[in-house]
């Protein structure tokens, strides 16, 4: 699957069902910083309050056919904005995910070209993700054990590419 073959757009409201499924999916828990299951009631409260926050950008990925794919989920912090993904349990191990995490990239980029810098928390042992941010050129800074930190300066970063549809 190709960058052209996904769209980019951001979330609303209508996506939380498919963003609560995909979250409390077990390899996502595993993953993910906070790795107890959630409540629908509370991933709406959270959805919605990350939907309204301006410092917070949730990209969902469309298929051709229209149905998402994966999510990725920009927080700005002072010197640079942090990045997480998240695939669709059914599309996963299908080579998507550089797809999805580059075209989201180049979709944010577009609506803060201020951007300088990102950066991204990973646990060592998901090694999936690990590779897909080095491979999109991510260099690790170091870690506490449980997870490491990794950094991508923009301006000499790979990541360039065509603008997505959004």
């Amino acid at each position: 699957m190709s960058l052209a073959e996904i769209e980019f757009r951001r979330a609303r409201l209508s996506d939380a069902a498919a963003v609560f499924e995909w979250r409390n999916d077990s390899t996502s828990r595993a993953a993910s910083v906070s790795t107890g299951e959630i409540s629908w009631a509370g991933h709406v409260e959270w959805f919605e309050s990350a939907l309204a926050d301006p410092l917070r950008e949730i990209y969902i990925a469309v298929e051709s056919d229209s149905s998402a794919v994966g999510m990725c989920r920009f927080d700005e912090r002072t010197d640079a904005a942090e990045v997480s993904i998240n695939l669709a349990p059914s599309v996963r191990g299908k080579g998507i995910a550089s797809v999805v995490l580059r075209g989201a990239i180049d979709a944010y980029r577009e609506d803060h070209p201020g951007t300088g810098r990102l950066t991204a928390v990973i646990r060592p042992s998901n090694t999936a993700s690990v590779r897909l941010f080095e491979r999109l050129g991510f260099t690790r800074l170091g870690g506490d054990g449980e997870f490491d930190r990794y950094s991508c300066d923009l301006a000499e970063s790979p990541l360039r590419g065509a603008s997505p549809k959004i």
